[in-house]
């Protein structure tokens, strides 16, 4: 389609129109599968899906179980929760003051502390040193020659 323009020449933007090569139809020389192949990959295809499918039966099992195991495990807990509250209120009762007044008068006698009993101690006066077996310094033992000697020190340092 040449366009007849004296103007223009429009003819080096047409599409030239090559020859097409023509096609050939060439013959698969490669071996093609047997028929029965098809079967078997069907086969091993349903007995993966027939596995994947225990695996998923088995894991709901098992899931199962252990859920179950986990509620009787609760149930032990809060079961012996109740029972430490028990045993907790008791160890209380048993260890209040109360209890432990009239345990003390009546099984073992005891009263309360009158003024008659009570003795005050004087601290002031300074500290001494006493050997209880003042005949024992004669006899030269070992132990009055110490309770000696630390009196003596003990006075000289005053």
């Amino acid at each position: 389609m040449a366009y007849q323009n004296a103007a223009y020449d429009l003819s080096r933007y047409e599409k030239q129109l090559a020859a097409q090569p023509r096609l050939q139809v060439v013959e698969n020389t490669e071996a093609k599968p047997a028929k029965g192949g098809h079967r078997v990959r069907l086969f091993f295809l349903m007995a993966a899906a027939v596995m994947v499918v225990a695996a998923i039966i088995n894991s709901q099992v098992r899931l199962t179980e252990m859920s179950h195991l986990v509620a009787e495990e609760k149930a032990k807990l809060v079961e012996l929760q109740s029972e430490n509250v028990r045993l907790q209120s008791e160890l209380e009762g048993k260890m209040s003051i109360k209890t432990l007044e009239s345990q003390a008068v009546n099984e073992l006698g005891m009263s309360k502390v009158d003024n008659s009993q009570i003795t005050y101690l004087n601290m002031s006066e300074g500290d001494q040193v006493y050997c209880a077996a003042a005949d024992a310094a004669e006899n030269g033992s070992l132990w009055s020659k110490i309770c000696n000697w630390t009196a003596s020190f003990l006075h000289m340092s005053e």
